[in-house]
């Protein structure tokens, strides 16, 4: 598999990052020693699957109503698929990763954002507005007890305390010092009490957060990507012990809980999944697109 990486230059907005997107991609078909025959594609953040357009980031300015797959079509010359990266992520997760062989699957990832996606059996769920498994707004925190406002502008979603500037804000008011995730967990390993303490308040607020998930779906596995999953034991053990406290006897944290086997390839290798499924085109287009 090719892959290339590419820094986002958010000064342009969605526009001008569609482009680069659609120019990175037509660079790797070039050069690619198969032919290219369709392109799935994760969005982080919202999109109108019927409409195959973004609906916006909460991250980053100017993706309202950008038609990502049909500019990739039209760069590529082969059919295009867009969804968001929380159910593509489930799509890699159930076509080659942690949850393979499973059903009915959760895919939540940790990173600037929390997002999720939802299988059913084996089938994504959008919902009816395609909003479905915005699972960083579940509410896991109540006003009284967080000073932290989300991305989406409520407080108390999971977003604002189990993403990367979440974690940041809380080592910023526990430690005194805004540590990136990957400082926090390294100075937890290194035998530092308060790091411990803070991924503890954090993975307790992540607990809520999969439990309300469990006994609403009661899936066959929960998986936890993203850049804060790949922390390991020292993130997995206490949201473990947590689980024990939040979720019904019936469950089984470290069966039902799992971190991601794809890695940062969750979404790549989800994409793959898109882009290969057989059915028709959710609208009308100058391009066939299949899903």
């Amino acid at each position: 598999m090719r892959k290339s990486k590419t820094p986002t230059d958010r000064s342009g907005g969605g526009i001008a990052i569609a482009r680069t997107i659609a120019e990175t991609a037509s660079t790797l078909a070039t050069h690619s020693s198969d032919p290219v025959g369709a392109c799935g594609i994760g969005f982080c953040g919202p999109v109108d699957f019927r409409q195959q357009k973004s609906v916006k980031s909460l991250h980053v300015g100017g993706w309202e109503n950008i038609s990502l797959a049909r500019q990739l079509s039209e760069a590529l010359g082969v059919p295009a698929i867009m969804d968001n990266n929380g159910n593509v992520g489930a799509l890699g997760e159930a076509m080659l990763g942690a949850a393979r062989g499973k059903e009915n699957v959760v895919y939540m990832t940790l990173s600037t954002g929390v997002a999720g996606g939802i299988l059913i059996n084996g089938k994504v769920y959008r919902g009816s507005r395609n909003i479905a498994a915005e699972l960083g707004h579940v509410k896991v925190v109540s006003n009284d007890e967080t000073p932290f406002r989300c991305y989406c502008g409520r407080r108390g979603c999971l977003e604002s305390v189990c993403s990367v500037g979440g974690i940041r804000a809380i080592t910023e008011r526990r430690m005194k010092a805004p540590l990136s995730p990957r400082e926090l967990f390294e100075a937890a390993n290194q035998g530092d009490m308060q790091a411990a303490d803070v991924i503890e308040e954090i993975t307790g607020y992540l607990a809520r957060g999969i439990a309300s998930v469990a006994h609403t779906l009661d899936p066959d596995v929960i998986v936890i990507g993203g850049g804060v999953a790949r922390a390991g034991d020292v993130l997995f053990e206490p949201l473990y012990l947590a689980l024990k406290s939040e979720l019904m006897s019936a469950y089984d944290p470290r069966t039902l809980v799992v971190p991601a086997a794809l890695g940062d390839d969750s979404v790549l290798i989800g994409a793959v999944a898109l882009a290969r499924t057989l059915e028709p085109a959710p609208t009308s287009s100058t391009h066939p697109v299949s899903r």
